[in-house]
């Protein structure tokens, strides 16, 4: 950028507080966001807010649910977000701890996040509040194909999750929120998002879900999502070309293939053009009920 334009935040649309804050910053916004999200398709969440006045100072927000993945039922903070001149004055703590006060009446057995930088300010918030490193995240980058190297059938998905499906392969989150991602009309009034969700079923292939989203047409911004049931011996080089496939469906011409550290020699053995590069890892906190 050769030139910059500076504004107050009264001067941004709701569509562009949307874009540099999410839903924190804007009353209106969010409460549309906040009623889609109780839905029933989707899993139980709670979405707890610092307000000042008319003006939202801070943000968690959290899924609830059991994924085999994940050992026990759990609390995936999705989003924990607070106004640049609101930090440091313990709202971010207090909002956490409402966070595991409720999952500890919800019966869940851990907090999971992974920090926007574990080495920053995120990171160190959370370790100082009682989280550890649970897992090591990876991200691999592929291009998209306009048709597989097999013939796959892929029929549409019913919109209820299935809780026993494995997440094996995703975006950044868990499966919940993926799920309410696909499944949102929030991300298309905003974003005009296209989105398949379709079951894969293919002769000597492990059944699996996948999922795809394109949020943005003009600058190919999207994500694809694979649920797996199998053991993670099973997973082949046959579902990787489907999701590059379903990549290409949404209007994507690259894919991220986030997964955990216990995929990475699997992922390797398929000998991809790419590497896969690590990203920053899953937290958890063990909280006792």
């Amino acid at each position: 950028l050769t030139e910059k334009e500076e504004t107050t935040y009264d001067e941004l649309s709701p569509f562009q507080r949307w874009l540099h804050g999410g839903p924190t910053m804007d009353l209106s916004i969010a409460t549309n966001y906040w009623q889609e999200s109780k839905q029933e398709t989707f899993d139980p969440n709670d979405i707890f807010i610092a307000r000042e006045d008319s003006t939202i100072a801070g943000f968690i927000g959290a899924f609830y649910g059991e994924e085999a993945a994940i050992p026990g039922k759990h609390a995936y903070i999705d989003l924990l977000l607070i106004r640049p001149k609101k930090r440091r004055l313990g709202i971010a703590s207090k909002l956490l701890e409402k966070v595991e006060q409720t999952a500890r009446r919800n019966g869940c057995d851990s907090l999971l996040v992974y920090p926007e930088e574990l080495a920053g300010p995120s990171g160190q918030f959370y370790l100082r509040n009682g989280f550890s490193i649970w897992k090591k995240r990876f991200i691999l980058r592929l291009p998209t194909i306009a048709k597989p190297s097999f013939e796959p059938y892929l029929q549409p998905a019913p919109l209820k999750r299935n809780a026993t499906w494995r997440l094996i392969i995703g975006w950044h989150s868990t499966s919940l929120k993926a799920w309410f991602l696909l499944h949102s009309s929030f991300e298309e009034e905003f974003f005009k998002a296209k989105r398949l969700v379709y079951t894969l079923h293919a002769e000597g292939l492990s059944p699996a879900l996948l999922g795809g989203i394109c949020w943005h047409p003009v600058f190919q911004f999207g994500a694809v999502y694979l649920w797996f049931s199998g053991e993670k011996q099973e997973l082949s080089l046959k579902h990787i070309s489907a999701l590059q496939f379903l990549g290409h469906l949404v209007g994507l011409k690259q894919i991220n293939l986030v997964f955990l550290e216990e995929l990475l020699p699997c992922i390797q053995n398929f000998s991809l053009n790419d590497q896969p590069r690590e990203l920053e890892p899953f937290l958890i906190k063990k909280i006792a009920r």
